[in-house]
C-alpha cells in the first residue's frame, strides 16, 4: 500500500498513521527501495510513526538521488516538518520560510505548499495571526488552481488557525 493512503491528521492538523501495523510495513519496505520518491515516502511515514532521526537519515539518502532543485526544495519542506514535528518549530520556520522565498522564485507552482507548511508551523508556535495570512494565501492560490482536496487540506489548518 502506498504511504500517502495511510495518513489522516488528527486534531492538530497533524499527519498520523491510519493503521500503526501496516505503516511500519510500508516505511520498511520503501526504506530499502533505492529511489527518490521510495525514500522520501518512507522518511514521510518515519514523521507519521514519531521516528524524526529514521526521518531525517531517510531524507539525506532521497537528497543523494533527488535530480532537480523542485525535489531539493520538496525535501527541504518534509524535513522542516520533521523539525517541527520532533519539537523544533524555530528550525522549522526558518526552513519553511526560506523554501518559500525558493518556491516564489523559481518554482510558483510550490508557492501553495511552501505557505501550507508554513501556515501550520506558524499555529504550532501559536502565531495565529500570521498563520491566517500564509494560509490565506495559500488557500486563494489553491482555489485558483481548483485542487478539491488541496483546498479541503487548507481550510482546515485555517479552521485550526481560527480557534
Amino acid at each position: 500500500m502506498d504511504i500517502g493512503d495511510l495518513i489522516t491528521y488528527d486534531d492538530r492538523q497533524r499527519m498520523v498513521p491510519s493503521d500503526i501495523e501496516e505503516m511500519r510495513a510500508a516505511v520498511d519496505g520503501n526504506a530499502r527501495g533505492d529511489t527518490y520518491r521510495q525514500l522520501r515516502s518512507a522518511g514521510v511515514g518515519c514523521i507519521t510513526l514519531g521516528e524524526y532521526d529514521r526521518a531525517f537519515h531517510l531524507f539525506e539518502r532521497a537528497r543523494e538521488l533527488a535530480d532537480s532543485d523542485g525535489r531539493h526544495l520538496v525535501l527541504d519542506m518534509n524535513i522542516a516538518d520533521a523539525h517541527r514535528y520532533s519539537g523544533d518549530p524555530s528550525k522549522s520556520e526558518r526552513m519553511l520560510r526560506d523554501a518559500l522565498n525558493r518556491a516564489r522564485r523559481s518554482h510558483p507552482e510550490m508557492v501553495s505548499f511552501a505557505l501550507q507548511h508554513l501556515g501550520k508551523c506558524l499555529i504550532d508556535r501559536q502565531r495565529l495571526d500570521e498563520a491566517r495570512e500564509v494560509l490565506t494565501e495559500a488557500l486563494d492560490l489553491r482555489i485558483d488552481d481548483g485542487d478539491a482536496s488541496l483546498i479541503a487540506s487548507t481550510r482546515a489548518a485555517l479552521a485550526l488557525a481560527q480557534r
